[in-house]
């Protein structure tokens, strides 16, 4: 009973063209969009073998491609009536269009809780809040127990300042009251003490400036020439170098009794005529200081031994520093050199 359609068919592929070419062009376009879809989804998932149920997609894929085929089959039905193939090719496309719409609809519940990219971007969002609430608390924190670290730091460094000037104090009291009744012969060695004291007086004054982190050589020199020295006669070049805390002490006590040298027997007495000029470098991680008086009217004796004072310049060079020292008593004034390590290097 089916004899009179293919040639109805025929009849009317004959008799209008225009209907047959579109027809046959919208098929072939279709089938190359539906061939497309597949091909887009084999190459995401091939690369993304992590997203979930992909399985289904593939499967989508394969249902997409037979619908495509279907709408070539029909540009070759116009030129070779093969109706069996069609039925074929439509029975397997009817078979994966059933498979992936009972596969869609089965697990719809699960493609509902799937998180959408509107979902991912709120919840990354509120993730990113939430690390950076979580830094600035840990900044906050840590901001806090630092500053009370150095509140604390600072109250332990005031009491040691406190108690190492009333140390120093009580050291100058008890001298003054055990040698009150000496003969005024020894009262220079007294004063003396005395003086070495307040050179350490004031070279903690300087380290305290720093919550003893160190001090500047050029602010120590400065702070024991200052006990008597005039400065105008005085000259002191060199670069900025930063000492420690151990280096200011053992330094304040070489620079004291050079300077006191100088104003009781050498170029800074009130009665000579001279300058003294005091010069610094620094190479690789040594300091280098040269102390060089220059009398201009008066020609120096050289001291027949080393007193006290400069037995306590070569201990503090030497031994605690352990650096190297040089004197040369020329007819014009003292020449000293002197080189030391130092523990923080100087850019």
């Amino acid at each position: 009973m089916w004899e009179w359609i293919i040639p109805l068919a025929e009849m009317c592929r004959l008799s209008d063209p225009a209907v047959f070419w579109l027809r046959n062009v919208s098929d072939f376009l279709i089938g190359a969009a539906y061939a497309l879809i597949p091909f887009g989804l084999a190459s995401f998932l091939s690369e993304r073998r992590d997203v979930e149920f992909g399985w289904l997609a593939w499967l989508f894929a394969l249902f997409i491609a037979l619908c495509g085929l279907t709408h070539w089959m029909h540009i070759y039905l116009g030129f070779f009536p093969h109706y069996t193939a069609e039925a074929y090719l439509k029975a397997a496309t009817a078979l994966a269009s059933l498979t992936t719409a009972g596969a869609v609809i089965g697990l719809l519940p699960e493609i509902k809780r799937l998180p959408t990219p509107a979902m991912l971007r709120r919840e990354h969002a509120k993730r990113i809040e939430a690390e950076v609430a979580l830094r600035e608390a840990l900044e906050q924190r840590t901001t806090e127990e630092l500053r009370k670290h150095i509140e604390t730091q600072d109250l332990l460094i005031n009491e040691l300042n406190h108690r190492v000037k009333n140390t120093l104090a009580s050291v100058q009291a008890i001298a003054r009251m055990s040698f009150k009744g000496i003969s005024p012969e020894s009262r220079p060695n007294l004063d003396a003490f005395q003086a070495r004291l307040l050179a350490l007086s004031a070279a903690h004054n300087l380290l305290n400036e720093t919550n003893w982190n160190g001090a500047s050589f050029e602010d120590l020199l400065k702070a024991e020439l200052r006990f008597g020295a005039d400065m105008s006669r005085v000259t002191l070049e060199g670069p900025d170098v930063e000492l420690t805390a151990r280096e200011t002490v053992s330094l304040a006590l070489v620079i004291h009794e050079l300077a006191t040298n100088s104003m009781k027997h050498g170029v800074l007495r009130p009665d000579v005529t001279g300058r003294l000029a005091i010069s610094w470098s620094v190479e690789g991680s040594r300091l280098h200081c040269r102390w060089e008086a220059h009398h201009e009217n008066t020609t120096i004796t050289p001291p027949t031994r080393q007193g006290f004072g400069f037995q306590m310049i070569r201990r503090a060079i030497e031994r605690e520093l352990g650096g190297d020292l040089a004197l040369d008593w020329l007819p014009e004034g003292l020449r000293l050199r002197f080189s030391v390590p130092l523990e923080r290097i100087t850019s």
